[in-house]
């Protein structure tokens, strides 16, 4: 499997785990709010693990996407800080944007503390039955969209950087294999 494929392939699933977390999400909500069953209402449980996932997948795309080598690493936060200063920025400022639509006086300092809560989201969510866990569902699910809208921006970015390459390859090929263009001084 090619870099470029490799990329997409990740995409692909961290959007799958997104939206089996969203359905799974839906249902726990759902049975919150109507007096459902106990077995509905824990749906919330794999929702919180694969959406942990979700966002650990599209770190780790981002991370490719930098040209980094990928670890097999599980906490969100470790994974966020190996990211390059401007993917890191577009992320958190996505989310603060995000946030401060719940809530008003939300800044830097909540975003870490809401970072360090969901670090080990997919780890820790797991073994819920060892003990007594919180996260910030929201947070986790604002943190998510702001991935999810990078990724996807660096995707369309790395896509017509590919095909700028392909264009001017097959463009200068015809001419440089019958000796059309002098390259000695390159």
């Amino acid at each position: 499997m090619n870099d470029i494929d490799k990329k997409k392939s990740m995409e692909g699933g961290m959007e799958i785990f997104a939206r089996a977390s969203n359905y799974l999400g839906d249902i726990a909500k759902s049975a919150l709010a109507n007096d459902g069953s106990k077995e509905e209402c824990a749906m919330i449980i794999p929702s919180i693990v694969l959406k942990g996932l979700a966002c650990e997948i599209g770190l780790k795309t981002l991370l490719k996407i930098e040209g980094k080598n990928i670890e097999r690493e599980h906490k969100l936060k470790t994974l966020y800080q190996q990211l390059e200063e401007g993917h890191r920025c577009e992320i958190s400022q996505v989310l603060l944007v995000s946030m401060t639509k719940v809530d008003e006086d939300y800044n830097e300092e909540k975003l870490n503390e809401d970072l360090n809560e969901i670090n080990k989201a997919f780890i820790d969510w797991r073994y819920f039955y060892e003990k007594s866990q919180h996260v910030g569902v929201t947070f986790l699910e604002e943190f998510y969209k702001s991935i999810q809208m990078i990724v996807y921006s660096a995707m369309q970015e790395n896509t017509k950087e590919s095909k700028i390459l392909a264009n001017t390859r097959d463009a200068l090929l015809p001419k440089l294999m019958p000796g059309e263009l002098d390259v000695s001084d390159i």
